[in-house]
């Protein structure tokens, strides 16, 4: 080690120190004089843990940071799909409604979002299904009308045509 740092190399070496039992770094370094004639071998040894203890602590630190990060997108994430499912589940819950011939059935979610969309929609198509119905239910009462109307002018007009052969004789 000493004749590689006089030729003028700069080395590293890694050793557990016998007087304090720990795992040490030294580096030592050429230096020449400014004369150029004498040259000097400087070290430095540090034991690893005081070099890695700032190191470890910020890994430390780093992790929690991330486990906690990793819990609160979890959290947020099981928040935000629930509220959708919720909504959702419900829609489902009034179209079957819908589907077993339930026109009264209500569904008003006061949402501003895609769901509260497909809502209205979904609200709207049955308010138009009701209409049709009462249309179509109306329908009979109307033809039923109009046959009554017919069959009174078909009475009348016999009641003229026999007064009128009556009147011929």
């Amino acid at each position: 080690t000493g004749e590689a740092v006089l030729g003028g190399q700069n080395l590293r070496t890694r050793f557990v120190s016998s007087f304090r039992k720990e795992d040490v770094l030294t580096v030592y370094r050429h230096i020449r004089a400014a004369d150029g004639g004498t040259s000097w071998c400087l070290s430095v040894s540090v034991p690893t843990g005081k070099i890695l203890a700032g190191s470890t602590t910020t890994v430390r630190i780093m992790l929690g940071v991330g486990v906690l990060g990793l819990i609160l997108t979890i959290v947020v994430v099981v928040m935000v799909v629930s509220n959708v499912v919720r909504a959702l589940r419900q829609g489902v819950d009034y179209a079957s409604t819908v589907a077993d011939c339930n026109l009264e059935a209500r569904y008003d979610p006061e949402r501003k979002d895609e769901i509260g969309l497909l809502a209205q929609a979904l609200s709207s198509m049955v308010q138009r299904m009701r209409e049709a119905l009462a249309d179509a239910e109306a329908q009979p009462v109307q033809t039923e009308n109009e046959a009554v109307k017919v069959e009174r002018a078909l009475a009348e007009a016999a009641k003229r045509a026999e007064a009128r052969a009556q009147q011929r004789k």
